[in-house]
């Protein structure tokens, strides 16, 4: 592999009930957890506002401590996470790296650095010509 400048991480992690997981994280990379299976807490104090997490619903403003199958927890800066569970067991994928710093446009599934490719990957969608066939340079 070459021209990897983001340096992920991604690990699948499964944590058995009553079980502390802590790992560490890079500085300046952005870190988020999303939850697969189960559920628990991602925050030693166990407050909800300590991370971002999105649901199924992005309007749902529950303040419940754990987070759930389904939901992704986006941290802040740090030097590591913690996922603690208590009765039943949590997996999730943690992933992390460098962020790129580029302009994001985005809409639905297709993520593109501006609104002029963003608008040209939906026309190619529509065409059936966005997804290409071939051998990468």
């Amino acid at each position: 592999m070459r021209d990897i400048v983001s340096d992920p991480e991604y690990l699948d992690v499964s944590v058995p009930p009553r079980t502390v997981f802590s790992h560490p994280t890079r500085p300046g990379h952005t870190v988020f957890a999303y939850v697969i299976a189960g559920r628990g807490f991602f925050c030693p104090e166990r407050k909800p506002f300590t991370y971002e997490v999105e649901g199924a619903n992005y309007f749902d403003m529950k303040t419940e401590p754990y987070v759930a199958d389904g939901s992704l927890a986006l941290f802040g800066e740090g030097d590591r996470i913690q996922a603690e569970t208590e009765g039943e067991g949590m997996r999730f994928l943690l992933i992390s790296g460098r962020p790129l710093k580029e302009p994001v446009a985005w809409y639905g599934p297709i993520v593109m650095n501006t609104q002029e490719e963003l608008r040209l990957a939906f026309e190619e969608y529509e065409k059936g010509t966005f997804i290409k066939q071939g051998r990468v340079p």
